[in-house]
């Protein structure tokens, strides 16, 4: 039998496989380098290491190898790879900002991380509930508290400023919960005018020690025969500070007014001349010092007396008709007082030269008269406390007493009452 030989060609050192990492992070594609070159053993093999998937990130599919072990191709896309090795980028970029942001733990101390608070400041407590506070306050004094009723924070602020920063005041404080008070002031246009004061408004220990309280004066009775400069009070507990940054406004702080101006005023019932030499007006009170919290605090009575008082007369111009009246003459005096509660029971006390009384009457059940039906919605201590400015009109009869059976006018407003004692 013949024998057919044949050469065998040597087989070639077999290469180490290449390994490809696909760009998309999940695939690992594994190159063979043929064993040999002989033909019978050579095939031409093409491979796909997987199928294309749709990336859920971009939206694109995958990348798949198409491996050729006789020419050693593989096919890739470019613009895929750019594509997602852009946005991996930019998500680590955000990643490493987050970490350098003010929420983050590890570098809580770079950036811009710092917390601005702000008290914004307003008073719409008035009869027509619109903000007055440029207009009419001066300058503000605020208090903080911790939560220990330690002082945290004092300042007294001009209102142009506050204004100016868009109606709040800033403060220095570390986030946490805090009381706080303010006393306000604002500027009397009559000269010589009287004021109330701060109590320890320099170092208080706690927020009890922040009363407001009228001059004394020389005598036994404390007495105001002045104008007062106006004064406002606001005031909010457990006050949160959150712990966070940039800038941070917390609950607004309404102010109330407590100085009053009344007016009162005194016709002859046939209109006959009235000369102001001939009576002393009074109010008298327990208001002359105020709590922390704006209550008045019992046993210190003060009395307010008329600091401007004149005799006054209106006459018509042209041909009187019959019985007509032709000319009023009134004595009109003003008083101001410091706020009025339901709580005291202040007396309007209006007398002649020689002491006998002209009318006795109590002054809040007078005052809650000019409620009406307008501003029948408010509470008696609600409108007190909104309306600043009483007009009260008595028409004295010919021994310059009450003529109580011709009633009075409040705030334009005429009463009669069915019972002369009130």
């Amino acid at each position: 039998m013949r024998r057919r030989l044949f050469a065998v060609p040597p087989r070639e050192t077999e290469s180490p496989p290449h390994f490809f990492i696909s760009p998309n992070c999940r695939d690992v594609v594994r190159q063979q380098t043929p064993k040999h070159n002989n033909p019978m053993h050579r095939r031409k093999r093409t491979s796909t290491i997987k199928r294309p998937q749709r990336d859920p990130l971009t939206g694109v599919h995958d990348i798949y190898y198409t491996v050729n072990e006789s020419n050693q191709r593989y096919t890739m896309n470019i613009p895929y790879i750019k594509l997602v090795t852009g946005i991996r980028l930019t998500v680590a970029a955000f990643a490493a900002l987050t970490l350098l942001s003010c929420d983050s733990i590890i570098y809580d101390s770079e950036g811009d991380c710092s917390v601005h608070y702000r008290v914004p400041l307003r008073y719409t407590r008035n009869i027509l509930s619109s903000d007055a506070l440029a207009s009419e306050v001066t300058s503000v004094s605020l208090y903080l508290f911790d939560a220990r009723g330690r002082l945290a924070y004092s300042a007294v602020t001009p209102v142009a400023d506050i204004v100016a920063a868009g109606g709040a005041v800033p403060v220095d404080v570390a986030p946490g919960t805090y009381d706080i008070i303010a006393w306000a002031r604002g500027d009397s246009p009559v000269s010589g005018a009287a004021a109330f004061a701060v109590d320890n408004a320099g170092s208080p220990s706690a927020p009890a020690d922040l009363t407001c309280s009228l001059p004394a004066g020389d005598g036994s009775q404390r007495t105001i025969a002045a104008d007062i400069h106006r004064l406002y009070h606001a005031m909010a507990s457990g006050v949160t500070f959150p712990d966070t940054y940039g800038n941070v406004d917390v609950v607004p702080l309404d102010m109330m007014k407590d100085t009053n101006v009344i007016r009162v005023m005194l016709q002859h019932y046939r209109h006959e001349e009235l000369d102001k030499d001939d009576f002393r007006f009074a109010v008298y009170d327990d208001n002359a010092v105020l709590a922390h919290d704006n209550s008045p605090i019992a046993g210190n009575p003060v009395v307010y007396r008329e600091w401007s008082k004149k005799s006054a007369s209106a006459s018509a111009d042209g041909t009187p008709a019959r019985d007509a009246i032709t000319s009023v003459s009134t004595v009109i005096a003003e008083l101001t007082t410091g706020r009025l509660t339901t709580a005291t029971h202040p007396v309007l006390h209006v007398t002649k030269s020689d002491g006998s009384d002209v009318l006795r009457l109590p002054l809040n059940d007078l005052l809650v008269l000019g409620k009406g039906e307008h501003f029948s919605h408010y509470s008696d201590q609600d409108f007190l406390d909104r309306q600043d400015q009483y007009n009260l009109v008595f028409l004295l009869d010919d021994n310059h007493s009450w003529y109580s059976n011709m009633g009075l006018y409040v705030n334009g407003w005429h009463v009669v009452y069915q019972n002369s004692d009130i």
